[in-house]
């Protein structure tokens, strides 16, 4: 988990700090347990399901602080921030999607040329 914070913090100081840094920290911490949760259940599927699901939780998430931060607190500055949220989520969206597929994709690559570095799968015995 240290390593993308460690990149999100290195970015955050070139491009500035800000009020929302824990909420996105957090959220990013959300998607780093989902990777964890998506290591041993990997399948194309799965896989575009949790980065749907993490694309989604960082949207939602980060517009709620925002909302709170910079809106007025009503359904109608709720409803305006999201909205003016949705170009952003697009390309959120297409981002995660290109990323998990070069990441994913070029694990299973590699791993299918060099077999030894393939997970181990974990067998569970009933007793």
């Amino acid at each position: 988990m240290l390593m993308p914070f460690a990149i999100l913090f290195i970015s955050d100081l070139f491009l500035g700090l800000h009020a929302l840094m824990p909420v996105i920290y957090g959220s990013f911490a959300v998607n780093v347990l989902l990777g964890w949760w998506l290591r041993s259940r990997r399948t194309v599927i799965s896989t575009a399901v949790v980065t749907l699901i993490g694309s989604i939780q960082f949207f939602v998430v980060s517009n709620t602080a925002y909302w709170l931060l910079n809106y007025p607190i009503t359904t109608t500055g709720f409803v305006e921030c999201f909205v003016a949220a949705i170009p952003f989520f697009q390309n959120s969206l297409l981002g995660d999607f290109v990323f998990a597929t070069a990441m994913f994709g070029g694990l299973a690559a590699i791993e299918r040329a060099y077999p030894i570095l393939r997970e181990p799968t974990r067998v569970s015995i009933p007793v």
